[in-house]
């Protein structure tokens, strides 16, 4: 790759012996420039339960509702950056106008996040209707995913006829219903796997929480969450 994917800049990176070797690891199409302009995560302090940016490390007010919904879980979300503007632009490029080259811009930190997953981590990306497909042609985590050399499994169905979650409020998407169904091949996999659910933008969580509560009837030893925005 020799110019940054976002703004086609010349890319000014010398590759260490160690990274040669690192084969299966995405090379950073991204600038200097256009990397300053995301917000990291793990250079902020944010909520310890969802990744929320914020001025302490204790549970945000979204995760004290969690809360009460699901008493007995450790909330523990892994989020790379920020929702700031230069990420609702990049995702409004990517996912609404379908510039799927830029499914590799951010590649190299997704890489790097999945695998500090550990070696046992089964990957499964969230589902998009048969709806948004058809509107879309791809599924944006799926897209991520691969372009960031990271095997996956399609084990989630979305069952959903509403409207997308994009178009709804706060208070809608809370209120939506349960969209998923674990496939057949899920059902006889899942038992004792170390599951990470992949989504591309934490919102208000309700999709991931509705994800994980559709595996968790068949037996994963842990299910974990990681999204590229909070």
């Amino acid at each position: 790759m020799n110019h940054c994917l976002w703004c086609q800049e010349a890319l000014d990176h010398t590759y260490t012996f160690f990274e040669l070797l690192v084969y299966d690891r995405p090379q950073s199409p991204i600038c200097d420039f256009c990397r300053s302009q995301l917000d990291s995560l793990k250079e902020t302090i944010h909520c310890e339960g969802c990744g929320r940016k914020q001025a302490h490390s204790s549970y945000c007010s979204d995760c004290l509702e969690w809360a009460k919904v699901y008493p007995n879980k450790n909330f523990h979300h892994t989020a790379l950056f920020t929702y700031n503007a230069f990420a609702k632009e990049y995702m409004e490029k990517f996912k609404i106008l379908g510039d799927c080259e830029l499914a590799g811009l951010l590649s190299r930190d997704l890489y790097g996040a999945c695998k500090e997953k550990g070696k046992e981590a089964l990957f499964v990306p969230i589902p998009i209707s048969d709806r948004s497909r058809e509107a879309r042609g791809f599924n944006q985590s799926e897209l991520l995913l691969q372009k960031a050399h990271i095997p996956y499994m399609r084990l989630l169905k979305n069952q959903s006829k509403e409207e997308k979650q994009s178009k709804k409020d706060k208070r809608e998407r809370m209120a939506t219903a349960q969209p998923f169904e674990v496939d057949a091949e899920g059902i006889s996999i899942l038992s004792g796997k170390k599951v990470v659910i992949v989504d591309d933008i934490y919102t208000t969580g309700r999709t991931l929480f509705h994800a994980s509560d559709s595996l968790r009837p068949y037996g994963p030893s842990t299910i974990e969450t990681l999204s590229l925005f909070r």
